[in-house]
């Protein structure tokens, strides 16, 4: 039979359960946004008391980098350690996913040559498990494309997006076929994103 005093224990047993909960520091509402595979590694990241609360906290969509930030997740997604490119990548693609945010000049820059000179690694982000989403491939095609406007200087027929294209294909020798694939896709978005800024332009 459940008696009052088997209510009772259940009872205390629950608070004391959601009270741990509300006790947690927030490590756990960070890593909860994981995927289970975390094939990039997030949780890791996530749980490290180094890397910086803001960084977390733009992970989850909390928040996004301000201007004066910048060099340093650029400078993490660039460094030799490969393996926190992801997290790093995830934290900018996060803030500037939206349309209409200002673009630094010096991210635009960071994002043309990052993809340039990375070219496989950029592409396996979004093949995959855990792959990141055509949103987020539009939104590395449209910080590239700041930094193309600004090269042009208001040459507006110098061929950009060919050349730029072909420097891709030429830094992706190690790619695979799915890489290529999605590199393909990538060429795409920022075709027609720069036929709607020379557009813009013209009107």
């Amino acid at each position: 039979m459940f008696t009052a005093s088997r209510m009772l224990l259940l009872l205390l047993i629950t608070a004391m359960i959601l009270g741990s909960c509300e006790g947690d520091t927030g490590t756990a509402a960070h890593a909860a946004s994981v995927s289970i595979t975390d094939r990039w590694h997030f949780r890791k990241y996530l749980e490290d008391p180094q890397i910086p609360e803001k960084a977390k906290q733009v992970f989850n969509d909390q928040r996004r980098l301000e201007d004066a930030e910048l060099p340093f997740y650029i400078s993490h997604l660039q460094s030799s350690n490969q393996e926190e490119h992801a997290f790093y990548f995830r934290v900018i693609t996060n803030s500037y996913n939206k349309k209409g945010i200002r673009v630094p000049e010096g991210l635009a820059n960071a994002a043309y040559r990052y993809v340039m000179n990375n070219p496989a690694e950029f592409a396996d982000y979004f093949a995959g498990p855990d792959a990141f989403t055509d949103a987020d491939l539009t939104t590395w095609s449209d910080l590239v494309i700041v930094e193309l406007e600004r090269m042009t200087e208001d040459q507006y027929g110098r061929p950009v997006i060919e050349t730029y294209l072909d420097s891709l294909e030429g830094n992706c020798h190690n790619a695979n076929a799915q890489q290529q694939r999605i590199l393909r896709r990538f060429g795409r978005h920022l075709t027609e994103g720069w036929q709607r800024y020379l557009m813009n332009v013209e009107q």
